[in-house]
């Protein structure tokens, strides 16, 4: 049995499923988006836990979180520009590091989330939010999407595996400067 470690690198397939992935994420965001627009937007939200979890229709002018609402629309220079800083980032990954199964998992992620934010930025002016998680604990989790979603999971498998995975694999490689008897 394969794991997602394993699959295939060579740098054709390795595309594949970026862009597989990356295409995936992008259609499920847009319809998810489509939905909140003509289903949401006139109710403004539907409970799906009463208290604590609903879909909630916003429009968010802002970066994640909402931060910079008023940024008088540079968001719409500024985010293509960090995506082709990402595009870059990646090529170079592909150029310099032989690439796992995580790698393609998070760069289509990554990828897919960016693009359909900053599709969704260019074409409506602000990113449409929807999935709204509040009371937890007291706190109102900022609204989100699909695409933030696939950025916040990308980005959380790439640091767990800067972090974990990679420091693993440097403790089991064999000390090549061992002493000799």
């Amino acid at each position: 049995m394969s794991s997602i470690s394993s699959l295939p690198r060579s740098p054709r397939n390795a595309l594949k499923w970026i862009a597989s992935i990356a295409f995936a994420v992008l259609l499920l965001d847009w319809l998810t988006k489509i939905w909140a627009v003509f289903r949401l937007k006139p109710f403004y939200s539907m409970e799906i836990v009463p208290g604590y979890f609903r879909l909630a229709y916003g429009e968010n002018p802002g970066i994640a979180f909402g931060l910079f609402r008023d940024h008088g629309g540079i968001l719409h220079f500024v985010a293509p520009i960090a995506f082709a800083i990402l595009l870059v980032i990646i090529y170079k990954q592909f150029a310099e590091t032989e690439l796992d199964g995580w790698y393609l998992a998070i760069f289509g992620l990554l990828i897919g989330g960016a693009l359909g934010n900053i599709l969704n930025r260019l074409y409506c002016g602000y990113v449409v939010d929807f999935i709204d998680f509040y009371n937890l604990w007291g706190y109102h989790w900022p609204t989100f999407n699909v695409a933030d979603s696939a950025l916040s999971i990308g980005e959380i498998i790439l640091v767990g595996k800067l972090i974990f995975w990679e420091k693993r694999q440097e403790a089991d490689k064999p000390d090549s400067l061992s002493r000799e008897s």
